[in-house]
């Protein structure tokens, strides 16, 4: 795994669509990075597999109790990807990439989705993902 590359596209992706969030005709990227986990997530996943990277597996959890949270990352081999985690009050990197993460011990419930994959990302979407590589 080229974690420095990944990181690094990541960091990048994460700034094309803060540069671009009022132009991607999305409403979950309106309040980037708020609300945006999922799309982000699946959208950053395929573009580091174009890139050859790597199939992260687009991964989804919640918190538990009465006010509980949602939220999505990328995993690949034990290492979680998340450039939206900042959102939350309690994280104040804007890419969080490592393993054994004490930020995700907090979620429960976890589903294991599919690859990312450029394939994988509907016809709808294609059209903000070109928009997001093309600024990276």
């Amino acid at each position: 795994m080229e974690k420095e590359k990944i990181l690094t596209a990541a960091q990048k992706f994460r700034s094309a669509i803060e540069l671009l969030k009022d132009e991607l005709d999305r409403p979950d990227f309106e309040a980037f990075p708020l609300g945006a986990c999922g799309a982000a997530s699946g959208l950053l996943g395929a573009y580091l597999d174009e890139l050859g990277l790597g199939r992260f597996h687009y991964v989804c959890g919640r918190t538990s109790g009465q006010n509980w949270i949602s939220h999505a990352w990328l995993e690949l081999d034990g290492w979680i990807l998340d450039i939206t985690a900042d959102q939350f009050d309690n994280v104040d990197d804007q890419v969080v990439f490592g393993r054994d993460l004490e930020f995700y011990e907090a979620f429960f419930n976890i589903e294991y989705g599919r690859e990312c994959t450029k394939d994988s990302i509907d016809e709808l979407d294609l059209y903000v993902y070109r928009m997001i590589v093309d600024n990276v």
